[in-house]
């Protein structure tokens, strides 16, 4: 009796510890004990990551962005969905969006587009971020900045879970400006009748400033444009004639200019600093002729010029392009070359000679002339004398 009992309850225990099947055939799924979400803090509380070559902290500033063209923006696609890494990319037309970093700071231009990415071993819900501290906004689509200057931008992610990412902040100088480009030249260019006269020995030279990004390259052409020449250093117009001058010069971000300030000649002659793009010179590269003549002609003995006190020397110069600036002189190579202004005169006996050179408007100088003269002071010296019938002759004072 006793076993009858006890196989009885072991029947009743074997079945109670056998799971029970509802109608459909489903069992029940044990009881999950509910387990509380994790706080969300305010993202104001998270401390700010700086994002920078100097102090890297993602994957976002680590490799500094390259100076490159940036391609054609492809189609924005939700950053949840095709991002694999955070990271920071600039999207623009290709050869005008451009960004450059110095080693300190990145530079961009307007038509930059910053794309904000983030990946999560489960899934992003959103992405954050603050533009100047001017408010939060949810990111949907790459954005540029249009104002000029230093501008930071705030980011951070959040994923389905509730997980905030701790805030991240780049900064970028927006640079709209191309460089301020200035032409100098050594000698002055001279305007004469509407055409700028310059000489090819004449220096010019092109300064470039940048004030954000900084120069990239500076160019130059005589041709108006048709072939350009990297500028590198001061030069001289090896050329003749009527020549187009342009520059034009490029910062680090792609804002370039052909617009640049020279001192040209007004009307009145002054020169003056103007805004130019082209400039019509003519280079003179002859030097004037210069001649030296006496009022009457001279006597010769033995080959050489005999004048007297009295002659009167003219120099003349002619220059038929831009035209005769001075004539200077100099007497036996005596002292430096004086300004030429009248004629001149040789007083003293014995041999002289005159040099005499010119200089043209852009600063030609001709070779130097020489004029050689035996100046002849001493009267002749006169005697009397007398005749007698004894043929004797006696000279009398």
């Amino acid at each position: 009796m006793l076993r009858k009992v006890a196989m009885t309850l072991g029947i009743i225990a074997i079945l109670f510890s056998i799971p029970l099947f509802s109608q459909e055939g489903a069992s029940e799924e044990p009881s999950i004990a509910p387990v509380e979400e994790p706080a969300i803090e305010e993202a104001s509380t998270f401390s700010l990551e700086e994002v920078t070559a100097d102090s890297p902290t993602s994957s976002v500033g680590v490799e500094p962005p390259a100076v490159v063209d940036a391609q054609e923006p492809s189609q924005a696609q939700p950053a949840a969905q095709t991002a694999s890494s955070s990271d920071y990319t600039v999207v623009g037309q290709a050869g005008l969006a451009k960004t450059y970093f110095d080693g300190v700071n990145t530079y961009a231009n307007s038509l930059v587009r910053f794309k904000l990415r983030s990946s999560d071993n489960f899934q992003t819900d959103q992405i954050k971020y603050v533009m100047d501290d001017t408010g939060e906004l949810d990111y949907t689509d790459p954005f540029s900045i249009d104002e000029e200057g230093r501008h930071s931008i705030q980011y951070y992610s959040i994923d389905r879970i509730g997980n905030i990412e701790n805030k991240k902040v780049f900064s970028v100088y927006i640079d709209n400006t191309p460089p301020d480009v200035v032409v100098t030249t050594e000698i002055p260019v001279v305007n004469i009748d509407g055409r700028y006269y310059i000489s090819s020995g004449n220096t010019i030279s092109i300064a470039a400033r940048d004030n954000m990004s900084g120069v990239n390259n500076i160019k130059y052409s005589l041709d108006g444009g048709v072939e350009w020449v990297d500028y590198s250093t001061s030069f001289r117009l090896n050329a003749e004639g009527d020549i187009s001058f342009m520059v034009k010069a490029e910062d680090n971000v792609a804002n370039s200019t052909q617009s640049y300030r020279a001192y040209i000649p007004d009307v009145s002659g002054n020169n003056v600093m103007q805004q130019n793009e082209s400039i019509e010179f003519y280079v003179d590269r002859n030097a004037p002729a210069v001649e030296i003549t006496a009022d009457r002609e001279f006597l010769l003995r033995a080959g050489r010029n005999v004048a007297g006190s009295d002659y009167l020397y003219t120099i003349t110069a002619n220059d038929e392009e831009s035209g005769i600036k001075d004539v200077f002189y100099r007497i036996d190579g005596r002292g430096a070359f004086r300004k030429y202004e009248s004629e001149i005169k040789l007083t003293s006996n014995g041999e002289h000679f005159i040099e005499a050179k010119a200089v043209d408007n852009v600063g030609n100088v001709s070779d130097i002339k020489i004029l050689s003269v035996l100046v002849d002071i001493i009267p002749p010296r006169s005697t009397i004398e007398t005749i007698t019938d004894d043929e004797e002759s006696q000279e009398l004072e």
